[in-house]
C-alpha cells in the first residue's frame, strides 16, 4: 500500500487498491483531493462516490469510469463526474 503521509498525493488515481486509511490521510495536507476511481464496471471500482466524499468529509473532486448519482452530504449536493 502506498504511504499517503510520505508522498502526499494531490490526485488518487484509478488502478490502485486504495484503502480509506488512504483517503482520510490526504486530509492533512490537502484541502479538497482529485479522486479518479477509473476502474469499470461500478462493482470494479476502487471506491465509489459516496465513500470517497464521506472519507475526505465532503471534501473531494470525484470523477469515476462508472455513473454514480448525486450525493448529499452535510447539507450540499456533491455530483460525481464520469471520465
Amino acid at each position: 500500500m502506498v504511504d499517503c503521509k510520505v508522498i502526499k498525493p494531490t490526485i488518487l488515481l484509478g488502478h490502485l487498491e486504495w484503502e480509506k486509511l488512504s483517503l482520510r490521510n490526504t486530509t492533512t495536507f490537502n484541502e479538497k483531493s482529485i479522486i479518479l476511481a477509473l476502474s469499470s464496471p461500478t462493482s470494479q471500482s476502487e471506491c465509489n462516490a459516496e465513500e470517497a466524499y464521506s472519507w475526505r468529509k465532503g471534501q473531494a473532486i470525484f470523477a469515476s469510469g462508472s455513473t454514480f448519482d448525486p450525493i448529499e452530504y452535510d447539507g450540499k449536493v456533491l455530483v460525481p463526474r464520469q471520465v
